[in-house]
């Protein structure tokens, strides 16, 4: 299957903005410019390997814009195109290397204190590597209120995206889902400088492939897709005094399958921190620790293996100063050690991570 090409339109339409922002005063539209990233970064398990590591470097390069194509006037659509370009390059493993795109059509309407927000999004990725081989093709609809004399606000956020991959191999055809997520969540304002913070999450993914049932000490393929449902809940605060500013959650979740070897429940809890000692100097901190169960042992076949988890969102230590330099430049340096699940489900690897950073602000 060939990627639409109308959605390389909206990467297009966003690099000729520069070229009419000029005429913003009239027009009443404009470009905005995303940070131009630069990272390089060493990592001591590139191929997220259970028991074992390969090493490498990778420079990682990214930037975007916002392009402004109807502007709000009183209660009326507000419409803007998103563009952001994310791109890694490894040193000896370039199998791995990878380009992404992210596209994103928005538009936004409301009378203050409430928003509503519609998004087509697109994301494209291409990389040597098959199982990061991929597009997202997904629809996005927010509502949301905001207390103007507090920090109190309140959401809730319905997403549907279907994933589906480059290559035609049977495995990665197993892999491709469709997705409908729904999330809401919550601030309250306590006291100015404490807020509580509360979300509950519903996903449901239908897959590419067929359940697989169990009895009788046997295994079988079921006439049915395999369908997962998984709720989770979140609880925690924010708190800040002078120049630091912390934040803790707890979270719990379950996830229930036709399909066997599926089925968890994880809590995972969560602290971090952000410590503004100097007027252009950042210090940051991160603890994460993420438990999770199965009902029965995860299926050993390929095909019904998972899509890579994201990193971030794992047990993990990390430590970050960054400080601003002239000119909106900032430089960075970080430090992290993660122990993540990889995409054979119930075996975990670790890893740990450093890297230079280097920003401009436009």
């Amino acid at each position: 299957m060939n990627v639409p090409s109308r959605f390389w339109v909206l990467g297009l339409l966003v690099a000729a903005c520069p070229v009419f922002a000029a005429g913003d005063a009239v027009g009443h539209w404009g470009v905005e410019l995303s940070p131009l990233t630069s990272v390089w970064r060493w990592d001591s398990n590139v191929l997220r390997l259970p028991g074992g590591s390969r090493g490498d470097t990778l420079w990682n390069f990214s930037t975007g814009a916002e392009a402004t194509l109807l502007p709000k006037t009183g209660n009326f659509w507000e419409g803007r195109l998103d563009y952001f370009l994310s791109t890694a390059a490894y040193g000896r493993v370039s199998m791995l290397d990878n380009v992404q795109n992210d596209f994103g059509l928005t538009m936004e309407m409301g009378p203050e204190p409430y928003k509503l927000t519609l998004s087509k999004l697109y994301c494209v990725r291409r990389s040597r590597l098959a199982a990061w081989d991929y597009w997202d093709d997904g629809y996005r609809g927010e509502i949301r209120w905001s207390d103007p004399d507090s920090r109190s606000d309140l959401g809730f956020r319905l997403e549907q995206v279907s994933r589906s991959f480059f290559g035609l191999d049977s495995v990665l055809e197993a892999q491709e889902y469709h997705e409908l997520h729904g999330v809401g969540n919550g601030d309250l304002e306590i006291l100015r400088t404490f807020t509580l913070t509360g979300k509950v999450d519903l996903r449901t993914r239908d897959y590419n492939r067929y359940a697989v049932g169990e009895g009788l000490g046997g295994l079988w393929i079921e006439p049915d897709l395999q369908t997962d449902h998984e709720w989770s809940g979140e609880l925690g605060f924010r708190w800040f005094r002078g120049s630091f500013l912390q934040q803790a959650h707890y979270q719990w979740g379950r996830l229930r399958s036709n399909s066997v070897g599926f089925a968890d429940r994880f809590h995972s809890i969560s602290w971090a921190g952000v410590w503004h000692p100097g007027p252009k100097l950042y210090l940051e901190g991160l603890a994460r620790s993420c438990v999770k169960r199965y009902d029965r042992t995860p299926l050993a076949l390929p095909e019904y293996d998972q899509s890579w988890f994201d990193e971030d969102g794992q047990t993990q230590l990390s430590l970050r100063g960054s400080e601003l330099l002239t000119k909106g430049w900032k430089v960075g340096l970080g430090f992290s050690w993660i122990r993540a699940e990889s995409n054979l489900l119930g075996q975990y690897y670790e890893k740990r991570r450093a890297d230079l950073s280097l920003q401009k602000s436009f």
